[in-house]
């Protein structure tokens, strides 16, 4: 079992996103940080297996591996750290926000 200690602030914006979720959507993550927050959405998806999380903001190859020591840690899956701006589901909602 492992123990996180997150302030409250750090928190209610994860439980709001999920709150406004459909079970089968996807979440961009931008400016991720440690992955632990990541992490914490991820944990509170795991009742759709349809839900991915793509990551956005990663800044050097250190962060990338703290970002996937983190994830690992909690079990995490359906996160990808490495989004192409070609990818479909990428491209699919930058024609929807246009």
């Amino acid at each position: 079992m492992v123990v996180v200690w997150q302030d409250k602030s750090s928190s209610l914006g994860v439980h709001t996103m999920r709150l406004l979720m459909n079970d089968g959507d996807d979440v961009i993550h931008v400016n991720v940080g440690s992955g632990i927050t990541t992490a914490h959405l991820a944990s509170l998806c795991t009742n759709s297996t349809d839900t991915c999380i793509y990551v956005f903001g990663i800044q050097s190859d250190l962060q990338r591996q703290q970002i996937i020591y983190n994830l690992e840690r909690f079990g995490c899956r359906c996160i990808f750290l490495t989004v192409l701006p070609t990818h479909r589901k990428f491209v699919l909602l930058v024609n929807r926000l246009s």
